[in-house]
């Protein structure tokens, strides 16, 4: 009875659990991702200025989707108010 029950628990945790890729915000493409994750190996290196350098880029990569993210959500919500489209 007790396995069961445990096994009933770990298996549901493991479908509710999201991956962390799963929190991350809707602008951030797949290629800021990729130098997310370059980041997180080169932190435990003793090589702070590559490390350095990637949260610049990752910084700027952010800041670049996320505008582009913005404008395209008000494009949309100005589209239909343009045309009468309510």
């Amino acid at each position: 009875m007790w396995t069961i029950l445990r096994n009933t628990i770990q298996m549901t945790a493991q479908q509710l659990s999201a991956s962390p890729a799963s929190f991350r915000k809707p602008w951030i493409s797949d290629e800021t991702w990729q130098v997310i994750l370059r980041r997180r190996e080169v932190k435990n290196t003793a090589d702070q200025r590559t490390y350095a350098n990637l949260s610049d880029e990752i910084k700027r990569r952010c800041r670049k989707y996320k505008e582009h993210y913005i404008a395209q959500i008000c494009e949309e919500i100005e589209y239909p108010a343009h045309h009468n489209e309510f």
